[in-house]
């Protein structure tokens, strides 16, 4: 017969609870490093975007197209359709990377949330564009 030392279910109940501890916490580190990899991707696409939207060609990319659009515009809708993954990105890393307990964490929250404060911005431009278009088109209709 084997021999098995008796263990108390309090020990038993320690051991499970340090292995689940360290279970979490390296679910949390995996989290932490996707998090940070999906964020340095997107702030690296509104950096590209951002210099194209500034430096690049107002031509039209194909002028025989239907709505001709330059590498600008193109740049811009990008940034637009980028919004809600950059904000959700900078939500991540500010959250698994505990930036509400470093020494500098206006700066810290400021720089992280930069690239999705441009992308929004651009949104809320081209919302307010199409507002202005729809009520001017309105005018001409009365």
């Amino acid at each position: 017969m084997c021999y098995t030392p008796h263990v108390s279910e309090k020990e038993m109940g320690d051991v499970g609870g340090r292995r689940n501890e360290m279970n979490n916490k390296s679910w949390i580190n995996a989290a932490r490093v996707i998090s940070n990899v999906v964020y340095g991707i997107g702030v690296l696409i509104v950096l590209c975007l951002g210099v194209v939207g500034f430096f690049g060609s107002n031509e039209a990319i194909y002028p025989d197209a239907m709505i001709p659009y330059s590498w600008r515009n193109g740049a811009f809708f990008c940034l637009v359709f980028g919004t809600l993954p950059m904000l959700l990105a900078s939500m991540a890393v500010y959250k698994f990377n505990a930036i509400k307990n470093s020494a500098h964490k206006v700066r810290n929250l400021l720089l992280i949330f930069l690239p999705g404060f441009i992308c929004s911005v651009c949104a809320l431009v081209l919302v307010g564009f199409f507002i202005f278009i729809m009520a001017n088109s309105l005018r001409f209709i009365m």
